[in-house]
């Protein structure tokens, strides 16, 4: 009666082991191919700021173009899609071009573009995007307005400024932690505004609309540094 004891208290502790063996390890599985379990983060809280994420996660290594690359049409696509994300349906392939550049964040790479859009019949607009892919999800970094044109080329300024009322250039520095944002020379704010106090669009509500944006363009001239989260103006600015 003691050996049959002893051998139903041995089966029962190897059992018991071998239940949490396998505990352990459909706990090791599941944790390490879902990185987000012990911490999720909603699409709210990802979109809800520029660059705002976790600055260790990083989703399945992609192929890095060098850095300077020009990438237009199906190679943005490819760029985003090698990183698990989807290219934003704001960024129209067609008429888009960016350019691979060093930034800091947990790739170490991320993608300049300028994207144009467009009010008919009043104003055109381009802006100046700086993408990061990270865990499949798309991150605005930077988006800064870099040129404001009447819809009717005609009625800008012609010359350099290919008929636009406002020209901005935007850098980012060799090493991706700064950037400048200022006037494109015969092309900056005091020519935008002349060129607004003459009314040479001829229509009320798009010189409105032009105005509003050269406005809101010229307020954000400055230097930006990186912080813990994305770009914000540097201190004195």
């Amino acid at each position: 009666m003691e050996d049959w004891s002893n051998n139903v208290s041995a089966r029962f502790k190897l059992s018991i082991a071998a239940t949490r063996s396998f505990a352990i390890a459909v706990c090791l599985a599941s944790c390490s191919s879902n990185p987000g379990a012990a911490r999720p983060e909603t699409s709210e809280h990802a979109s809800a700021a520029p660059g705002r994420g976790s600055a260790t996660a990083e989703g399945p290594s992609a192929p890095a173009e060098p850095v300077g690359t020009s990438l237009k049409g199906a190679a943005i696509d490819a760029w985003f899609r090698q990183r698990g994300a989807k290219t934003p349906g704001s960024l129209n392939l067609e008429d888009s071009q960016c350019q691979t550049v060093r930034a800091p964040v947990p790739s170490g790479q991320a993608l300049s573009c300028e994207q144009h859009a467009a009010i008919k019949p009043w104003i055109r607009l381009s802006r100046r995007i700086l993408f990061d892919v990270r865990n499949g999800r798309t991150l605005a970094l930077v988006n800064l307005t870099s040129k404001v044109a009447p819809f009717d080329a005609s009625s800008g300024s012609g010359g350099a400024c290919e008929g636009a009322l406002l020209v901005l250039r935007v850098e980012l520095a060799g090493d991706g932690k700064s950037l400048t944002v200022a006037d494109e020379a015969g092309c900056g704010c005091d020519q935008a505004e002349k060129l607004l106090e003459k009314g040479k669009s001829g229509n009320a509500n798009a010189l409105e609309l032009q105005a509003r944006e050269v406005k809101q363009a010229c307020s954000q001239r400055g230097a930006y540094v990186w912080e813990a989260h994305g770009f914000a103006p540097a201190q004195g600015e």
